[in-house]
């Protein structure tokens, strides 16, 4: 969330799942003043789903959820956008498989890190460079062999299957 801000990072939140995600996303031991989602066309709300979670309108944001129907509303600073993003998950190719289908490819060196944190896969060694005889982008060794690197991050998108480095992939 990215309190006084007039628009979403991510995907807008539909005016039917708003209440359930502002509940989702209050703060530890906050209560709301009013239960119920407030509804209307406002010029001084985000548009969308948001929480008034700051002063406006000479009074302390109550934490209430609001839909604004109107497209042009400006965050006069008294909300917060409530925003959804598409969860991500990772898993481990098989040792020795091909490379990760496209459209399922980690093409970067920080979500190839992410993936492996979510995995719970050791990071240290590194390797990180360009090298047409390992699989392509992000894969990993588990155990220590063949210089003892982990976490390999390839440049080179296409590379070769190897027995000892498992592949990631992104499941959405």
């Amino acid at each position: 969330m990215v309190v006084a801000s007039n628009v979403c990072e991510a995907q807008d939140v539909s005016e039917a799942n708003c209440l359930e995600a502002v509940h989702e996303l209050l703060p530890d031991g906050q209560v709301q003043g009013r239960t119920h989602l407030v509804a209307g066309s406002w010029g001084w709300v985000p548009p969308g789903c948001s929480v008034q979670s700051h002063f406006t309108h000479n009074q302390n944001g109550d934490w209430a959820a609001h839909y604004n129907r109107n497209p042009s509303g400006a965050n006069d600073g008294g909300y917060t956008p409530v925003c959804t993003t598409t969860l991500v998950s990772y898993m481990k190719m098989a040792y020795g498989s091909a490379n990760c289908p496209e459209g399922k490819r980690i093409d970067t060196y920080a979500e190839c890190e992410a993936a492996h944190v979510a995995l719970g896969l050791e990071i240290d060694p590194v390797w990180h460079g360009t090298h047409s005889g390992i699989p392509g982008l992000c894969s990993t060794r588990e155990e220590d062999w063949g210089g003892g690197h982990h976490f390999h991050f390839n440049n080179q998108a296409v590379g070769v299957v190897r027995a000892d480095l498992a592949d990631r992939k992104s499941v959405v």
